[in-house]
C-alpha cells in the first residue's frame, strides 16, 4: 500500500469511525512496523473496533455510503472492505473484554506521511500477544521481529494475557526459535508466574 493511499484510508477510516463514536486502533502488521527495526510489506490496513454491542453491519453501512465497496461480512467480528484506490481493509470487532482494554491502552501516532493527524496504534504488548493469538508464520516473525528490538515491555501485563489465553509455550518457541537463528543473542523473557494472574 503506497504511502498517499495508506493516508486516504486512515484519514477517511477515521472520519467514518468518529461520525459513528466507535473506538478504534490499527493492529496487525502496520502496528508492528510501528516496534520493529525493518519494516513488513503489507497489502492491507488491518483495524480493530470497540463495538459496545452494536453490529458490525452498521460499519459496512457507513463504509458503503462513503464509495468502499465489496464490504463483506466474513463473520460478526470480520469484516473485509476494498477502498476504491487504496486495496483491502480488514475490520475486527472486539469480541472479548481484553480487546476493549487493549483499545484503551493505544498510543497516539503520527505516520510519516501525515504529520497533521494521529492514530491509534495498538500498545506493543497488545501487538505481541494477539500475534501470539494468531499463530501464523508471518505473525510468528512480526513477534520474532519485535522482541529483536530487546523492547522494554511490561510483564506483568502481558504474563496475566499470556496464561490466560495460554500462550506462553508459544511464546518461548519463538524464543528459542530466534535464539537459534542467531536473531536474538539472549533470553529476554521473564518468568512468568501464573499465580498472580
Amino acid at each position: 500500500m503506497a504511502y498517499d493511499d495508506f493516508k486516504i484510508v486512515l484519514c477517511n477510516l477515521s472520519e467514518i469511525l468518529g461520525a459513528e463514536g466507535i473506538e478504534w486502533a490499527i493492529t496487525g502488521a502496520v502496528a508492528a512496523n510501528q516496534y520493529r527495526d525493518e519494516v513488513r510489506a503489507t497489502t492491507d490496513l488491518d483495524v480493530i473496533l470497540a463495538l459496545a454491542g452494536e453490529s458490525i453491519d452498521i460499519v459496512r453501512d457507513a463504509l458503503q455510503k462513503r464509495g468502499w465497496s465489496s464490504t463483506d461480512v466474513v463473520a460478526d467480528w470480520l469484516l473485509r472492505a476494498e477502498h476504491p484506490r487504496a486495496g483491502r481493509l480488514d475490520i475486527l470487532a472486539t469480541t472479548t473484554e481484553y480487546e476493549v482494554g487493549a483499545i484503551a491502552r493505544s498510543n497516539q501516532v503520527a505516520f510519516d506521511f501525515d504529520n497533521d493527524h494521529t492514530f491509534n496504534v495498538l500498545a506493543i504488548e497488545d501487538v505481541l500477544i494477539l500475534k501470539l493469538v494468531a499463530d501464523r508464520y508471518s505473525d510468528n516473525a512480526d513477534v520474532e521481529s519485535i522482541l529483536a528490538t530487546y523492547p522494554k515491555l511490561d510483564w506483568d501485563y502481558m504474563g496475566k494475557w499470556i496464561a490466560t489465553f495460554e500462550l506462553e509455550e508459544r511464546l518461548r518457541r519463538i524464543e528459542d526459535g530466534a535464539l537459534k537463528a542467531g536473531i536474538l543473542t539472549r533470553k529476554i523473557i521473564p518468568s512468568l508466574d501464573r499465580r498472580n494472574t
